[in-house]
């Protein structure tokens, strides 16, 4: 009876840790450099609409994960808002993914840097944890086709001219 218990036991334990990786596992980025984009929806931060990149196909997409309290962010909002501005109409939109676990933290911070581009959130982490977001801004630039081109961590003003030069290269593709 001891063998048959134990025996349950370690197979019970077996069925739980393979479970268990197996849910770690889905959640290692496959978001690379030369990857498709995974499709995914967030809600809307400043409405209850929602933020699906599938509906972003067919253009260039820079996909920004932010937080209030991230100094380069704030940097970075006003000049990607300039150059959304200036390529939209060539097929060039900003999405920017608030990562704060409360969202009026990221309300507040729009109050003080309001920008025209589409803003999303993700309280939950689940999204750049898929994406192993590790540094405040991280972006993804994406192709026509859905592709990411180039992944960016950090922000400084400086970035800009690379920055611009690789969208403008991708319009033109």
């Amino acid at each position: 009876m001891i063998k048959k218990t134990a025996g349950k036991k370690m197979k019970f334990i077996s069925i739980l840790l393979a479970s268990l990786l197996l849910s770690v596992g889905a959640f290692a980025s496959n978001v690379k450099e030369g990857a498709t984009i995974p499709s995914f929806k967030v809600s809307e931060l400043t409405g209850g609409g929602v933020v699906d990149i599938k509906s972003f196909r067919n253009q260039v997409v820079y996909l920004d994960f932010w937080a209030s309290w991230c100094g380069p962010c704030r940097e970075s909002f006003p000049l990607l808002n300039d150059m959304r501005n200036e390529l939209k109409s060539k097929g060039f939109e900003v999405i920017a993914i608030n990562v704060d676990s409360n969202s009026d933290l990221g309300l507040k911070f729009l109050k003080e840097t309001p920008v025209d581009y589409v803003i999303g959130k993700d309280s939950s982490g689940k999204l750049p944890a898929y994406f192993n977001v590790e540094v405040m801004p991280t972006s993804y630039i994406i192709d026509k086709k859905g592709v990411v081109r180039e992944i960016h961590e950090g922000f400084k003003s400086k970035d800009m001219p690379k920055l611009r030069a690789l969208v403008s290269q991708l319009l033109a593709e």
